[in-house]
């Protein structure tokens, strides 16, 4: 069996096909890698806990707005877990049913029940501190209920999040006439937060 000879004039080297293999392989292993550290590290655990809560907040009030029914957020402290509570209409039986003539009385006569949807749960060492309406209002053993209406707005409430192996401390408010959802580093008073709002 003869040996295999190069052509004459190539000098050696990678092909462009190999070329491209090897930096698609990569180009996955660094999208992998990078897409995990936001949970290696306490604090960036922590980090994504609160994105995650606050992005929650705007998927409730947006389905709110759109179905033009009212949702609700709730947070079971001692669980670390929290979801929406969304309205799912109850089948009726098959004898015909007169069509209400405005989408309020559609909505009176039609049977709902509540369901629990995108229910999700805090990874180890981040928890709820605390849930409170106002200064006086704290909710840190109970399961807490938030509405969101169908015309945008959201009851105000402040959500303290700890990182328990950092002592890391991030405060998510959502405001409630606009719905927006603040995210601040520290604990933040809900007196100071009423007072900056002013």
């Amino acid at each position: 069996m003869r040996p295999f000879r190069r052509a004459a004039g190539f000098d050696g080297g990678y092909t462009l096909i190999e070329m491209s293999v090897v930096l698609v392989i990569m180009g996955i292993l660094l999208l992998v890698t990078v897409g995990r550290v936001d949970n290696l590290l306490p604090r960036y655990r922590v980090r994504s806990s609160v994105r995650e809560i606050a992005s929650e907040i705007r998927l409730a009030r947006a389905s709110a707005m759109t179905t033009g029914m009212p949702h609700y957020i709730q947070y079971d402290v001692p669980t670390r877990t929290y979801w929406i509570l969304s309205p799912e209409k109850v089948v009726q039986s098959t004898d015909e049913v007169e069509p209400a003539d405005t989408a309020e009385n559609a909505f009176k006569e039609a049977e709902y029940k509540w369901v629990k949807a995108m229910e999700r749960k805090l990874p180890d060492g981040v928890k709820f501190e605390k849930v409170m309406w106002s200064a006086e209002q704290v909710a840190d053993q109970m399961p807490v209920t938030v509405e969101c209406t169908p015309y945008g707005s959201i009851r105000r409430h402040t959500i303290w999040i700890t990182g328990e192996e950092d002592n890391s401390k991030f405060t998510v408010t959502a405001s409630p006439v606009t719905g927006f959802v603040e995210l601040k580093e520290g604990h933040v008073d809900p007196v100071s937060l009423e007072q900056a709002a002013e």
